[in-house]
């Protein structure tokens, strides 16, 4: 794997009933106070949810985008273009901005239900795109189905993946989580060529229902898994 790009990581926290100070944070000048934390261009407290959009802020020495952060009353929803540890850096900073006017006072904690993460990216991957698919499969989208999909308009050229997904459900493996009234949606694996790039090139977007780290380390896996041996 090599030349990753693009890499972005969404984060969605939910929270136990009343935890966030949701009707403060719909004061325009509340609202303010977290725009300036994350130097978002611009937000909108007129209706649920609350949205923050084009953000940014410095972390390691880099400056890290923040694309939209979401506020519902009882959920989160961030999505930043960076790692894991960054898109976390920056609900940090928008907690630390929901201290300057909860009512409850400057040691107010946000302690969440559950954290869900989904990060995607694209990448050059030792891998072919057919070797996603079995042998046979192949061989049959190259010449059977190749022949019989010709018309006496047009042939086909080519037949290539065009999108690979996988359903991932869950199962709660804390009860909290039901006593909290939480569902853990169903999510999707997801790879497939990089639009607008010959296949040639083995450029893949791909997204993952897991923090960057994993993410990163499942495509390695995956290019081990489909490395002939030897």
């Amino acid at each position: 794997m090599k030349d990753v790009t693009e890499l972005t990581v969404s984060q969605v926290r939910i929270f136990p009933s009343d935890c966030l100070p949701f009707t403060y944070l719909a004061l325009e000048s509340n609202a303010k106070v977290v725009k300036d934390a994350l130097q978002f261009d611009r937000f909108q407290t007129s209706a649920v949810p609350i949205i923050f959009e084009n953000g940014s802020f410095e972390q390691g020495g880099r400056t890290v985008l923040v694309s939209s952060l979401t506020v519902e009353p009882r959920r989160t929803i961030l999505k930043v273009l960076g790692n894991s540890e960054e898109a976390s850096a920056a609900h940090a900073l928008f907690e630390n901005a929901l201290r300057r006017f909860d009512p409850r006072g400057s040691d107010s904690s946000y302690d969440r239900i559950v954290l869900t993460e989904e990060t995607s990216c694209v990448a050059t991957l030792d891998v072919s795109y057919d070797e996603l698919f079995s042998s046979s499969l192949s061989r049959f989208l190259g010449t059977v189905a190749r022949e019989r999909l010709t018309t006496e308009y047009a042939s086909p050229t080519q037949i290539g993946l065009k999108r690979l997904s996988f359903e991932v459900r869950y199962e709660p493996s804390d009860a909290s989580i039901r006593d909290h009234d939480v569902m853990i949606s169903q999510k999707l694996i997801t790879i497939e060529p990089r639009a607008g790039t010959p296949l040639k090139e083995r450029r893949f977007f791909s997204s993952t229902p897991a923090d960057s780290s994993t993410h990163l380390a499942l495509l390695e896996a995956l290019e081990q898994q489909l490395r002939p041996a030897g």
